[in-house]
C-alpha cells in the first residue's frame, strides 16, 4: 500500500515508493493522510523521494500550505503548554506535559506533527492518592476560573487564545481498579 510505503519513507526506513503514484492514488495518499492527522509527516516522505515520484507542483504546493498551518499551530501549542506548565509550577503544583507535545521531538521534525490540544498531568506530591489530588488540582482550576466538568482522570480548561488544555489527575486509566491503583 502506498500509504504506508510513504510512512516508510517519511520515517527514513524506505528510500523510495514501489510505483510512481498517480493524480488519483496522490488524492488518496492526500486523503489518508488527512484522515490519520499525517498530512505533515507524510510530507516529510515527499520531500526525501525521487523526483520523478513527487506528485505535481500543485499538489505538492497545496500539501505545503497544510504543513505550514501545522507548523505554525504547533509552534503557539509548545509557547502555551510552557506558559501553562510555568504557572502550574509556580502555583506549587509539579506537572509533566504528556502525549502530543511531550512527545513530538520523537518525530522526524516535530512542528510537522498534527497536535490537538494541551495534555498536562499534575503529578504526585509526598505519595499523595489519586483522589486527594483530584480535589486539589480541581479545587485549584476552579479558584483560577475553570468551569469545565471532571471527569475520571482529567479537567478540561480553555486558554483565553482558544487553546484546550487537559489537566490529568492520572496520565491515564485502565479500566480496571487494581491496575489504575498501580499505575
Amino acid at each position: 500500500m502506498l500509504e504506508f510505503e510513504l510512512i516508510q519513507v517519511s520515517v527514513g526506513t524506505r528510500d523510495d515508493l514501489s510505483l510512481v503514484p498517480t493524480d488519483s492514488e496522490w488524492d488518496k495518499l492526500i486523503d489518508f493522510a488527512d484522515r490519520h492527522a499525517l498530512l505533515g509527516v507524510m510530507l516529510i516522505g515527499i520531500e526525501k523521494l525521487p523526483q520523478e515520484q513527487k506528485p505535481k507542483f500543485a499538489m505538492l504546493l497545496e500539501w505545503i500550505g497544510e504543513a505550514l498551518i501545522i507548523e505554525e499551530q504547533n509552534k503557539v501549542l509548545e509557547k502555551n503548554s510552557e506558559k501553562v506548565a510555568k504557572w502550574l509550577e509556580n502555583d506549587g503544583l509539579k506537572c509533566v506535559v504528556l502525549k502530543g507535545c511531550g512527545l513530538s521531538q520523537f518525530y522526524p521534525n516535530p512542528h510537522r506533527r498534527q497536535s490537538g490540544d494541551i495534555d498536562i498531568w499534575i503529578t504526585p506530591m509526598n505519595g499523595e492518592c489519586l483522589s486527594k489530588r483530584r480535589n486539589r488540582v480541581v479545587k485549584y482550576l476552579r479558584n483560577r476560573g475553570v468551569d469545565g466538568m471532571e471527569v475520571y482522570h482529567n479537567m478540561p480548561m480553555e486558554l483565553k487564545d482558544g487553546t484546550e488544555v487537559e489537566v490529568h489527575f492520572t496520565p491515564s486509566w485502565m479500566n480496571c481498579w487494581f491496575t489504575n491503583r498501580r499505575l
